[in-house]
């Protein structure tokens, strides 16, 4: 899961593709009937949320680390839709600018190479844009649609870093060259800037990951966050004037917390409580940037799993617990519904 960028990152593995960049590769159709989830309607204007949010869902005992699909609900009280039957493991997805494709990267088994694979919501259509013998992970489409940011382990990298490429997999261009692990890109909704995750400012023998942004070619990085804890996931907002991401303080202690896009005015809008112990994925802005969703997990009195899926006001009020059933969840992600023209 991609909370768990210092382990996660290294042992996932994406699987020996057979397909060359960029093949077409026809998965099994988005189901036709609702999966078993339990329908969700939120209490917004007409009964429903602009949009729709995808995440990863696998069964135990394996779960998501073990093995997933991306499924999608949207707030109109159907239940959520499985897009993918694929016999290997995913990462977390992240929608097209026009919510009309989601990109993940896909393994067979915890060994590379992990590559990044596009699909098509409309038709189930699956194609791989990368074929690196390496770790591909954590994609995220730029704000026009023409590149996708990535973390990766390419060879030549001792670590990771981040890169860059044209959505169709070509022109691949490394944009960090730093000792420290660099992952987790998201670009700024205007493009120009890209936010990511980096142990680079770490101490020896903590687990110290902070926000960094950088220009969208790499250069003029600047560090936003300054705590030993662990942050991760950061999220722009829509409007790109703030920057939410979740932050793990050890002992317990798992937030969601806000701040301008210059790293000021730090606030935290959600803290794991009572049975909560981890923040699984998010958080994700909703297209409007009023609401935010997010993966938690729970354990009950005897010990017992179970993630499931939050969403709540930007400002951390009116949170709703979304019932996704049996399954195990994490990383949502939360997108427009598609344009006519599919992007």
């Amino acid at each position: 899961m991609a909370v768990v960028v210092g382990v996660a990152l290294v042992s996932f593995g994406v699987f020996a593709a057979t397909t060359s960049p960029g093949a077409l590769l026809q998965m099994r159709a988005p189901s036709a009937g609702p999966v078993a989830l339990t329908p969700v309607v939120l209490p917004r204007a007409g009964g429903s949320f602009a949009g729709r949010i995808a995440f990863l869902a696998g069964s135990p005992p394996g779960g998501v680390l073990g093995k997933g699909d991306v499924y999608v609900l949207d707030g109109s009280g159907r239940p959520a839709v499985r897009l993918t039957h694929l016999n290997g493991k995913l990462g977390k997805p992240t929608w097209s600018p026009g919510g009309g494709s989601l990109v993940f990267p896909l393994g067979r088994t915890v060994f590379r190479p992990w590559n990044l694979y596009a699909l098509s919501v409309a038709n189930g259509r699956l194609t791989q844009i990368s074929g690196a013998d390496a770790f591909d992970q954590n994609p995220v489409w730029s704000p026009d649609g023409t590149m996708i940011a990535f973390a990766s382990d390419r060879p030549g990298n001792p670590n990771y870093e981040i890169y860059s490429m044209s959505a169709d997999g070509q022109n691949v261009r490394r944009l960090t060259f730093d000792p420290g692990f660099d992952t987790e890109p998201t670009w700024s909704p205007d493009g120009s800037r890209i936010a990511f995750v980096s142990s680079r400012a770490g101490r020896v023998g903590r687990d110290n990951w902070e926000i960094f942004t950088m220009s969208a070619d790499g250069s003029g990085s600047k560090r936003l966050t300054h705590d030993d804890f662990f942050d991760h996931d950061p999220a722009w907002s829509p409007d790109g004037s703030r920057i939410a991401f979740a932050v793990n303080r050890g002992r317990g202690d798992h937030r969601i917390m806000v701040m301008d896009a210059d790293g000021s005015s730090l606030a935290t809008v959600f803290a794991c409580s009572n049975s909560c112990s981890s923040i699984e994925g998010g958080p994700a802005w909703s297209p409007d940037g009023s609401m935010m969703a997010f993966a938690v997990e729970m354990k009950d009195g005897l010990g017992a799993v179970k993630q499931r899926i939050d969403v709540m006001d930007a400002n951390g009020h009116n949170l709703l617990q979304l019932d996704t059933g049996p399954l195990d969840v994490c990383c949502p992600a939360w997108g427009m519904p598609a344009t006519s023209s599919g992007q």
